[in-house]
């Protein structure tokens, strides 16, 4: 689990809204940051080979949705088909960008 802006966020609850997008493979990874004292949540998924359409679009829908079940609105990147890395073991999810948070 993750607190972004004072918001618990689960990443299973993003998984649902990626793996529920037919538009995207399911393939996601959490990013967070910190710019100038602010938590930055950067959501990165992978569009399917066949979708043709507006990137920007397509990042405004899962943006939306994420918002609607997290209630932060968190920035979206999309990749092309086998961007992201796959893992035959557990996944690694959450990259945390983050400096002396932990300490």
């Amino acid at each position: 689990m993750l607190i972004i802006k004072g918001v618990n966020v689960l990443p299973s609850s993003v998984e649902a809204v990626v793996r529920a997008n037919p538009k995207l493979t399911g393939e996601y990874r959490l990013v967070v940051d910190r710019i100038e004292h602010l938590d930055v949540l950067t959501v990165e998924v992978e569009k399917t080979a066949g979708y043709k359409g507006d990137l920007k679009v397509l990042e405004g829908i899962i943006q939306r949705d994420i918002k609607a079940v997290l209630g932060i609105t968190p920035k979206v990147a999309v990749y092309e088909d086998g961007t992201l890395p796959r893992e035959t073991h557990k996944a690694k999810r959450i990259v945390d960008k983050r400096k002396n948070v932990w300490k």
